[in-house]
């Protein structure tokens, strides 16, 4: 019996450490039928968390089947000396603008704007300008899984 409780009892624990974490990615989606421009200043170079300074550009099909997008010059630009991201969606396009580890919308939404001083998105007919904390009710969960959460500009 106490040789069964000695490979039991280590099994348990390894199984309870590694499968703990998971990891989120935050996007910018443009579900819309024209181009969006995509400007914001983050607080620090981090390479990590939501609003980071490592953008890149996908394309989608749903809001989880995203698939690399061969970037064109220009379409994402980033100025280390001011700490800005400028990004032009075409339809289809997402943003990815960083990732958390075993984040949770209702609980971590600070993860959303901590390294964030603005963002703003224009399209031909619209803009919106947010500061910090503003971002958070336009994030949303886009599986149940909370994998992906993003911002979703709709026509």
């Amino acid at each position: 019996m106490l040789k069964c409780m000695r490979l039991i009892i280590p099994g348990i624990l390894l199984l309870s450490w590694s499968a703990c974490s998971y990891l989120t990615e935050f996007y910018i989606y443009n579900d819309t039928f024209e181009e969006v421009r995509i400007s914001y200043v983050i607080k620090s170079e981090q390479g990590y968390g939501a609003f980071s300074d490592a953008p890149r550009l996908f394309v989608f099909g749903k809001y989880n089947d995203l698939r690399a997008a061969d970037e064109l010059p220009g379409q994402i630009n980033y100025v280390p000396a001011d700490l800005a991201v400028v990004a032009t969606l075409a339809p289809k396009q997402a943003l990815y603008v960083g990732n958390a580890v075993n984040f949770d919308l209702e609980t971590d939404h600070a993860d959303l704007y901590t390294n964030l001083k603005f963002l703003n998105i224009q399209s031909p007919t619209d803009e919106i300008f947010l500061e910090g904390i503003e971002v958070t009710p336009y994030f949303e969960e886009l599986d149940r899984h909370s994998r992906y959460v993003g911002i979703v500009l709709q026509p």
